[in-house]
């Protein structure tokens, strides 16, 4: 098996390719569009935004959520990623957030 590679799109789908195959691997249904790249949070974990302003925390091996919480407005923009589990996205509500991910 080789790297994966993640996305989403408009369908509110994430989809994980085996990126030496390109053979999905599994997919995920979220509750509304990932305009924001996913972003890797170490070998397990992958952070994925959606416009509904939920961050989730989704298993690379399974594709399933292991964490969630919301914002209280829509995010388009793709987190920062920081060391020591340290994340900032921007909200609609006009606010940037900043929080630790703790495993």
């Amino acid at each position: 098996s080789g790297i994966n590679a993640e996305y989403g799109g408009n369908d509110g789908v994430l989809y994980c390719l085996d990126s030496s195959t390109l053979e999905q691997r599994w997919k995920f249904q979220l509750s509304s569009s990932i305009h924001a790249t996913p972003r890797s949070l170490g070998p397990e974990t992958l952070l994925v935004v959606s416009t509904d302003g939920v961050l989730r925390l989704v298993s690379f091996e399974e594709g399933s959520v292991l964490s969630q919480i919301s914002l209280p407005g829509m995010v388009f923009s793709t987190p920062d990623v920081a060391p020591y589990g340290v994340i900032s996205v921007g909200c609609r509500d006009n606010y940037c957030y900043t929080l630790r991910i703790t495993t």
